[in-house]
Formats: structure tokens, sequence, C-alpha cells
């Protein structure tokens, strides 16, 4: 059998050719594959001739995408669309990832896939367009709608918090953002044997259970070692000045549709951050080593790490989305971050960049 990802270089593609590894895989990069571009995905689709088209490409940059509005909908909504087209053409099944953010968050509970949308933000809204497009077009797909998402690949929130408590001071996080914080391989495993299932439709996929930013960082810092009464809570309203676009308050997700199916749910997220430092090395009490850098600043709407400042907060955001950017777009890598000597804030849950491969 043959796979294509698309987005193959974010940390869900990573984890996908992974989970996908008794496969052919076919691994596309936004340089290989631009899904804005209907002639480069219809071209490259049929040149590799897939079974199977995981899309795990998106502008997950939901600050970026309240002003760059046409990007945001040619990278999540036409993007699928082609995508669909393409999986049409060649008879192809298709997988495509979506996130938490079609929800408004104000059930106060965790939303299933029988809740209605209604996205608060441009990147919510785009990426609501994209599974219509393909529940439209190409009925034999999934679209597994996650969240928060993280893994050893950079960047993202949990490898931004384990690099920020290498250096001294508090770390200020927003504790009034809910969400299913789910580890990217936790995730893939789960889409291998979803895809195979035939059982099409809309499914959530993600880590079980639900938590703030802040309890998240706090169990990422216990269980790597370091000293989690350093977090200390902030409001997301603190952070509108520097994170205009409107975030969910609680989009935790429930997973009914994929327990209704008979499929095992994911891992806690608390499992998913013991996995996280055991598979990063990290040995309780030891310090982790820093993450890479994303590739370039025109790749992240972190606009990379700033050099750590003497004085004043410099704020880690927190995005977590699941996705792989494309010029343009980004992958849901998870997170925009900076960095600060002193304090440290991280900001509301933002989307990574622009175009990059989850």
């Amino acid at each position: 059998m043959r796979v294509a990802i698309v987005g193959a270089t974010g940390q869900l593609g990573h984890a996908l050719c992974q989970a996908f590894s008794d496969w052919e895989v076919t691994p596309l990069g936004s340089s290989a594959c631009d899904i804005a571009d209907y002639e480069s995905v219809m071209g490259t689709m049929y040149a590799c001739g897939p079974d199977l088209i995981v899309n795990a490409a998106a502008m997950t940059a939901v600050d970026a995408c309240e002003t760059e509005i046409d990007r945001a909908f040619a990278v999540n909504a036409l993007g699928p669309r082609n995508l669909a087209l393409a999986a049409n053409a060649l008879d192809a099944d298709l997988v495509h990832v979506s996130s938490d953010y079609v929800f408004e968050g104000t059930a106060g509970r965790p939303y299933d896939e029988w809740d209605e949308p209604w996205p608060l933000s441009v990147y919510g809204r785009s990426k609501l367009g994209g599974e219509r497009e393909i529940q439209h077009l190409r009925p034999q797909s999934y679209v597994v709608r996650t969240a928060v998402l993280f893994s050893t690949q950079a960047p993202n929130f949990a490898l931004s918090i384990l690099r920020a408590a290498d250096s001294p001071g508090r770390l200020q996080v927003v504790s009034d953002q809910i969400g299913s914080p789910t580890y990217a391989p936790h995730l893939a495993r789960a889409i291998r044997k979803l895809a195979v299932s035939g059982r099409y439709g809309l499914y959530h996929l993600a880590g079980s259970g639900a938590c703030s930013r802040a309890d998240l960082a706090r169990e990422i810092l216990a269980v790597g070692g370091h000293e989690p009464d350093r977090i200390e809570n902030v409001a997301t309203d603190a952070m509108l000045a520097s994170y205009p676009a409107p975030r969910p308050a609680n989009s935790s997700l429930e997973c009914r549709a994929w327990h209704l199916a008979g499929g095992e749910p994911l891992p806690t997220w608390q499992e998913g951050v013991r996995d996280l430092i055991s598979d990063l090395g990290h040995n309780r009490g030891a310090p982790p080593s820093p993450a890479p850098p994303p590739p370039d600043a025109e790749q992240s709407d972190r606009g990379g790490d700033p050099t750590p400042e003497a004085e004043g907060p410099v704020q880690l955001t927190a995005d977590l989305d699941v996705t792989d950017d494309v010029p343009g777009g980004r992958e849901a890598t998870g997170e925009n971050e900076g960095a600060d000597s002193s304090s440290r804030e991280v900001a509301p849950a933002a989307s990574t960049g622009q175009d990059r491969d989850s």
C-alpha cells in the first residue's frame, strides 16, 4: 500500500511517517507539494499514485490569519479541496487533520463530533471550510479534529516550556484556556488504525482528558525534573494586545465517534507528557537539552527565538494545532514562543506562524 503524507516535515507529519512505516511512504513537504496550488497537487499525486493521502498541512498562525485572510483560506480551505479532487481522480482514500478551533469554546464541556461548530477566528473558519470541502467532494474520507499537539520535534509548547525551565525566573502561562493536549505519536498511531478501518466520517482524536495550558506546563516541568511551582497563572485577557485573534476558552474534545466505532481511547495527556520526556531521553532532575529553532523566521509566526533579555517578560505562545505549514501557511506544530530571563509568559494558544509541516 502506498501513502502520500502531505506536510511530512512537521511534528505530526514526522510521526505519521513512522506510524505508516510498513507502507510505501511518500513524504511531501511544502516545497514538494503546495496544497493551495491545484496543478502542484494534481501533478504530485499523479506522480506518486497513492492509495491513501494524509493531509497534515495547514496555515496555523492564528494571529497572522486575521490579516492574511486570503492565504489562510487558500491553504486551509482551498488546499483540502485540491486534495479531495486529487483523491477523486486517483480513487484514493483521504485523511484530513483539522482543529478544535472550529468550536466557540463556551459549552462548558468537551465537544463531540455532533456538536455544531462555531469558530471565533479566521483560522477556525478556514479550518472548518477545509472540513466541509472534503466532506462534500470526497465522501471516502476521514476528517480528524485534534488539539494541543506536542512532540519531540520543535517547535511546540512543551519544548518551549522545557527550554524556558533552564533559565531562572517565573513562567507565566495562561490558565483560562482549556484543551485536550495530544502527543503526536499517539495521534499518528490512531490515524493509522482509522485509515484502514473503512469507517469514513468525522472523528475527534485527542489525548484523553483536558487541562489548562498552565496545568500542562506544570506537568511538563514536574515530569521533566523541574519545579512545577515556577508556573504562575495569567489570564488570556492580559495577552490580547500581542495576540489579537480570539481563542476558544474550552475547546476540549470528546472522541465519541471513535469510541462508538470501537476505537481504543488515546492515552491521557499526562501519559503523553511522560512519553515525551522519555522519548527526549530526559531523566528526572536532569536539565533538558535545548530544542532546535524553527527552520527560518519566514516559516514561523514566532519569528525565531529572540535572545533572552536581562529584564522584562518575553512571551512563549501556546497555540497547539496539528498540521504542517506550507508556504504562507504552516504545519500544526502547535505553538509560538519567545524567551526572557526573569519572567516568561506563555501567551494564549496561538498557532504557529506561517506555512510549515506539522
